[in-house]
């Protein structure tokens, strides 16, 4: 499981072809999505803009917590059609970036699996850092 980075992804499969599966941590490409969320507006009011930005993170939680494939493709219509209308950008950003993808982060495709997040990961990177390695800024294995 990797952050949204394209060039790790294609580093991973690049060495290790089709025989592992590449995951998208749900924190990171929920953080991703938040940061293009946040720029949404409505040519109307604030009101709408906030509206239009609500509607819009309740459709990428149905997205990524969708049961099964037909699910998920009704939703992604419902998606589009909403904001074709309301605001395309957003729409072509989630097309361009995120629905060729969508088998990386999208819960319908993750049978079997029990963790989303790499929080655990990072968590014990800091540990070993912080225990193990004392904070050294001198991470080359002949100083440790």
């Amino acid at each position: 499981m990797i952050d949204c980075s394209v060039t790790e992804m294609d580093a991973i499969l690049s060495t290790f072809g089709t025989e592992v599966q590449v995951l998208v941590c749900h924190w990171h490409i929920r953080r991703a999505w938040e940061k293009k969320v946040k720029q949404i507006k409505s040519s109307i009011s604030t009101v709408d803009s906030k509206a239009l930005r609500k509607k819009a993170r309740v459709y990428l939680s149905s997205l990524m917590y969708a049961k099964d494939p037909e699910e998920f493709d009704v939703k992604w219509n419902e998606f589009r059609q909403c904001h074709l209308v309301e605001d395309i950008t957003f729409y072509t950003y989630m097309f361009a970036y995120y629905y060729p993808k969508r088998e990386k982060w999208s819960k319908v495709w993750r049978e079997g699996i029990h963790f989303h997040t790499n929080n655990l990961i990072g968590s014990w990177h800091n540990q070993l850092k912080t225990h193990y390695l004392k904070k050294t800024r001198k991470h080359r294995i002949d100083y440790i």
